[in-house]
């Protein structure tokens, strides 16, 4: 994982799409990721 994140093409596509991102209201202050509800479970 840390060989992709430092790729420089990563690194981009990262820069490019940051202003497109927004934490849903229910994160707390400064987390980014949110837990969701398990819709379908598969074996």
């Amino acid at each position: 994982m840390a060989a992709a994140a430092a790729h420089p093409r990563n690194q981009a596509w990262w820069e490019l799409m940051q202003p497109m991102q927004e934490p849903l209201e229910s994160c707390a202050e400064g987390e980014w990721w949110a837990d969701m509800e398990e819709l379908v479970h598969t074996e």
